[in-house]
């Protein structure tokens, strides 16, 4: 009897062996599962569920006089702040001269839900100089153009506008544009313009693969 006990303990002990071999094979595999998960989770199935985020910015500065016209130089950058790729449909963009007033008493103006209150003056008049809008390929393929951001770049854009000189206080630059995560059909795309001469480019039917944005982003002082 004596004999059988080392046999039936190296029995014993090649099954635990074999066991923890399984054990740590299967530890391994999960581990690795679970590495291949997570690097799909943050690289494609958590960015595909991410809305795109859009940042507008842009300049605007007096460069010259001549000849009873005022030159200012613009530019705009559309930039993707997210984490998503992001197509740009349409975009506008209005450069607006603004004039003041003195006014005796305080006043509030409203926009679209905004207040803006006004004690010693008032703006007297706004004129739209300069208004543009581009619809890309992928609201009609004959358009041609249209531009993808990654993740991190720039899209940036510049000219010049000329006005009268000594007819406007201000001059106001507005961009709108539209966008989507995905062109897979083409975009119905409606125009209008706000009660402060901004040109707005948005969905025609309420697509829900379409964003819109409008940003005021910049403003020179001509006095």
């Amino acid at each position: 009897m004596n004999t059988l006990l080392p046999s039936r303990r190296a029995k014993l002990a090649h099954r635990v062996s074999v066991i923890r071999d399984v054990v740590e094979l299967v530890a391994i595999l999960l581990a690795g599962i679970w590495a291949i998960y997570t690097f799909l989770y943050v690289e494609e199935i958590k960015p595909a569920g991410e809305a795109p985020r859009v940042l507008l910015n842009g300049t605007i500065e007096r460069v010259g006089t001549r000849n009873g016209l005022t030159a200012l130089r613009y530019k705009t950058v559309i930039r993707n702040a997210g984490t998503v790729r992001f197509y740009i449909v349409a975009t506008a963009f209005t450069a607006v001269g603004i004039n003041y007033a003195p006014t005796r008493t305080s006043t509030t103006e409203v926009f679209s839900g905004s207040e803006i209150f006004n004690r010693d003056a008032r703006i007297r008049s706004r004129t739209v100089v300069r208004r543009a809008v581009n619809l890309t390929r992928f609201v009609e393929p004959h358009y041609g153009g249209g531009f993808s951001l990654d993740p991190g770049q720039e899209l940036p854009a510049s000219g010049i506008i000329v006005v009268r000189s000594g007819v406007y206080d201000v001059i106001q630059l507005d961009e709108s544009i539209a966008y989507s995560k995905t062109v897979d059909h083409p975009f119905a795309i409606e125009t209008y313009v706000n009660k402060r001469g901004v040109a707005i480019v948005q969905s025609a039917n309420r697509d829900r693969n379409l964003a819109s944005l409008q940003e005021t982003i910049g403003s020179a002082m001509l006095w």
